[in-house]
Formats: structure tokens, C-alpha cells, sequence
């Protein structure tokens, strides 16, 4: 069964403004060492930075049908955070 929640909150912009000179380590020892992604997590290319309200997606393998309805619901500034579950293709 799906899941889907249209409406959520969405961190003001000002506060993603201020976090988006912050080092990630620094942020998640500031919210007790909670939400930090695997460090195997890396970024696309060298330097790469994202910062903004998370729009989190789980799914399983080969069922992008929720990814679809997210990228419906996400609005600009905002980053789509997937989970397949760990599948490794």
C-alpha cells in the first residue's frame, strides 16, 4: 500500500539560508548526532553542496512510481532523499 503525504512542512527560507554555509558534521552534532546520511553517500562530483528542505522517498527496487509522484510534489529548492533499500544493481 502507498503512503503518499502531499502536504508537509516546508522549512522557511531564511533558516536554509543560514545553514547552507555550515559543514555537515557541524549540523549534525548540533541536533544530537541525529539524520546524518552513510558516509559512503558521496556527492556527484568534488566540492559538490545541497542544502534545503528534504523530501524523503522509500521505495523498493525497479518501483519508481513513488519517485514519479515525488518529483510532482517537490518544489523548487527542495532535495528529493531516496531509498530503495539498499539495493545495489
Amino acid at each position: 500500500m502507498f503512503h503518499v503525504i502531499r502536504n508537509y512542512d516546508r522549512v522557511p527560507d531564511g533558516i536554509v539560508e543560514s545553514y547552507r554555509g555550515l559543514d555537515v558534521a557541524t549540523v549534525h552534532e548540533a541536533n544530537d548526532k541525529k539524520g546524518a546520511m552513510a558516509a559512503a553517500i558521496k556527492p556527484v562530483y568534488p566540492g559538490m553542496r545541497v542544502c534545503g528542505t528534504a523530501l524523503t522517498v522509500r521505495s523498493q527496487a525497479g518501483d519508481n512510481l513513488m519517485l514519479h509522484k515525488a518529483i510532482d510534489i517537490v518544489a523548487p529548492g527542495e532535495v528529493l532523499v531516496v531509498d530503495i533499500g539498499g539495493w545495489e544493481g
